[in-house]
C-alpha cells in the first residue's frame, strides 16, 4: 500500500522532507504503526518525540481524512492504500 504523508514543523525539521510517498507492505496499518515506522526510519524524529508516539501531540497535530486525531486515536484509526496523512505544527491562535 502506499501512503502519502506531509511534514510540517518537527516532522519536517527531522526529515527534510516536506511530502512523501511510502510504500508498505501491509493492506491496512493504524496510525500508531505509522508513527512507529516512522520513528524506524528517522531516528532524529524518535529521538524528539522521545521514542512515544503520543509525545507527537505536544509539538504537532496529526490529520487523517480531514479529522485531527488525539492521541487516544493512533491505536484506533485504521488507514488504506491511496490516504494521506498531515502531520503539522501546532498552531496556537488568539487576540492580539
Amino acid at each position: 500500500m502506499k501512503l502519502t504523508l506531509t511534514y510540517g514543523g518537527p516532522f519536517y525539521e527531522k526529515t527534510k522532507k516536506h511530502k512523501e510517498i511510502i510504500e508498505l507492505d501491509k493492506n491496512s496499518i493504524t496510525v500508531q504503526e505509522l508513527v512507529k515506522f516512522l520513528f524506524e526510519q528517522y531516528p532524529e524524529l524518535a529521538q524528539f518525540f522521545e521514542n512515544n508516539p503520543e509525545k507527537i501531540f505536544e509539538f504537532s497535530t496529526i490529520i487523517v481524512r480531514g479529522r485531527v486525531l488525539i492521541p487516544q486515536d493512533l491505536p484506533r484509526v485504521h488507514l488504506s492504500d491511496g490516504e494521506e496523512v498531515f502531520f503539522l505544527p501546532v498552531v496556537h491562535g488568539g487576540i492580539i
